[in-house]
């Protein structure tokens, strides 16, 4: 899943969390993958969630290194 456009507002973050929670109670993953900015709401509702950042985090990590 993703959390582009979903952190810039308090609706948008309490939906992403809320669907999340009904995916975990319907589907019962074993981890969650995430593109995007750690959320700790997200950590709180599920033990195994994997964060990868996004397109323009990992350029701004590579522009911060010269690469």
């Amino acid at each position: 899943m993703s959390t582009n456009g979903c952190l810039s507002t308090n609706w948008g973050k309490g939906l992403l969390v809320e669907g999340t929670r009904e995916l975990i109670i319907q589907k019962k993953p074993y981890a969650i993958v995430v593109c995007g900015r750690e959320l700790e709401d997200l950590n709180n509702l599920f033990d195994n969630v994997i964060y990868y950042p996004s397109y323009s985090q990992r350029w701004h990590e590579r522009s911060r290194h010269g690469k």
